[in-house]
């Protein structure tokens, strides 16, 4: 298993994106690539993770996400990854089941109840509860979950 990443830009733009730089952690546990960028005035990163899924109870310490973002580097070496861009696009599979029973989860889908199995997502509870990737906003859920 090898995660990969590729960003694409439109070539007229292309003349202003300068600072590009990539870094990846893994194979392990976890797994995860990050390139950086500037556009202009303005700092990207788009990360790619791929980490196991974690027990409900387990510290956010001891969670494979936590330990793959600690050990990128990129940009700044002395600044935390998650904090030194102005965006930054997360892709990938961050380890999230659904800690609800098949026929709860079954219902919540027949109904078309999205946002209700959010309090059943593990990443979901792990960034309300254990304040994970701070200031990170989640698009609206108005679709069916993939498996």
């Amino acid at each position: 298993r090898e995660t990969t990443l590729c960003v694409f830009v439109e070539r007229r733009l292309a003349h202003n994106i300068t600072n590009v730089e990539t870094t990846a952690v893994g194979p392990g546990e976890a797994e995860a690539c990050v390139l950086t960028l500037r556009y202009l005035e303005t700092s990207f990163c788009f990360l790619c993770l791929h980490v196991p899924p974690c027990e409900a109870d387990q510290d956010a310490t001891d969670d494979p996400m936590v330990q793959a973002l600690r050990a990128l580097r990129a940009g700044s070496r002395e600044t935390d990854i998650l904090t030194q861009f102005h965006h930054m696009f997360l892709v990938g599979d961050v380890g999230s089941e659904l800690g609800a029973s098949y026929d709860d989860v079954k219902d919540l889908l027949r109904t078309g109840q999205y946002i209700d199995l959010l309090a059943y997502d593990q990443l979901h509870i792990a960034l309300s509860n254990r304040g994970m990737l701070p200031g990170f906003i989640e698009a609206p859920v108005n679709f069916a979950p993939t498996n």
